[in-house]
Parts: C-alpha cells; structure tokens; sequence
C-alpha cells in the first residue's frame, strides 16, 4: 500500500489492487503546505484611520438612506 501511495500524487488515485479486504481504490487528498507571506501587522494609527473610514462610509449610507425616504417628489409633465 505505501509503495501506491508514494507513487501517487496529491488528489490523484492509485490504481485497483486485489487485498483481503476485496480490491480497493486509494485517493490521495493531501493538500499543499500553504506558503506564509511577509505579514505585516497594521499600526495603531492604520487601524483607527480604516475604523473611521468605516464610520464616515457607515454615517454617509444612513444619510443617503434618510434623504431617499423623506424626499417628495414632483413631475411635471408637458401638455
């Protein structure tokens, strides 16, 4: 069995053996090492600037929401 599956590659299958069980199918579903990039972590004045942006944009749809509600509007059509 280790001898199929080293010879396997990551998502593929090994191909059907006879064991005691009955024969069988092996899937390999390793994944990857995932790669960790240089993170840098966000200063303290980064995040309150990216807090207040999200109050300011947060502030704005409300106030556009508002004027979209109490607006009355007219047409005038021509006869």
């Amino acid at each position: 069995m280790q001898s199929e599956i080293g010879q396997t590659e990551a998502g593929g299958s090994t191909v059907p053996f006879q064991s005691p069980a009955g024969i069988e199918i092996i899937v390999r579903c390793d994944k990857a090492v995932p790669k960790i990039g240089n993170y840098k972590i966000p200063t303290h004045d980064q995040v309150e600037e990216q807090i207040y942006e999200e109050q300011i944009t947060t502030l704005a749809r409300q106030y556009l929401r508002d004027l979209r509600r109490d607006a009355d509007i007219e047409t005038v059509g021509k006869s």
